[in-house]
C-alpha cells in the first residue's frame, strides 16, 4: 500500500470540509483568507503547512490536528492509495487521544508483543 504524505491528507480533509461547510466558510477561518485562497488549497495548488491547517480547524471547531490525520468519512485518493484499514486507525488515534502517558506506554509494550518485535 502506498503511504500518503501529509499534504495529500490535509487537501482531501479541506475537500471534505467544503463539501460539508462551503468554501466560503473555510474562507472565514482568517481574515486574510479570500474563496479564491480555499479554491487553491482545495485544488492542490496553495501552500499547505501546518499553520493554515491550525487555523481552519480552529475556526472550524476541529479538534486540534484533525486536518493530518485520516477520517473514515472521507475519501483519499485512487484505490492504491485508499488505506483499507482507515476506519481502525481513525479510532485508533481517538482512542490514543484520550489516553494518559501511562496508558499510551502499556498500550506501546502490548502492540511491540503482538508484533513481536
Amino acid at each position: 500500500m502506498k503511504i500518503m504524505d501529509i499534504r495529500l491528507i490535509r487537501i482531501a480533509n479541506i475537500q471534505h470540509l467544503a463539501e460539508k461547510y462551503s468554501r466560503e466558510r473555510i474562507a472565514e477561518c482568517d481574515e486574510k483568507w479570500t474563496t479564491n485562497y480555499v479554491n487553491q488549497l482545495y485544488g492542490g495548488f496553495g501552500s499547505f503547512g501546518a499553520a493554515t491547517a491550525r487555523k481552519i480547524e480552529k475556526g472550524l471547531h476541529l479538534t486540534h490536528g484533525w486536518m493530518d490525520l485520516l477520517h473514515p468519512d472521507v475519501r483519499y485518493g485512487s484505490s492504491e492509495t485508499q488505506p483499507t484499514d482507515t476506519v481502525d486507525k481513525a479510532q485508533l488515534l481517538r482512542l490514543w487521544e484520550k489516553m494518559t502517558a501511562d496508558e499510551k506506554a502499556k498500550l506501546l509494550k502490548i502492540g511491540a508483543a503482538l508484533v513481536d518485535e
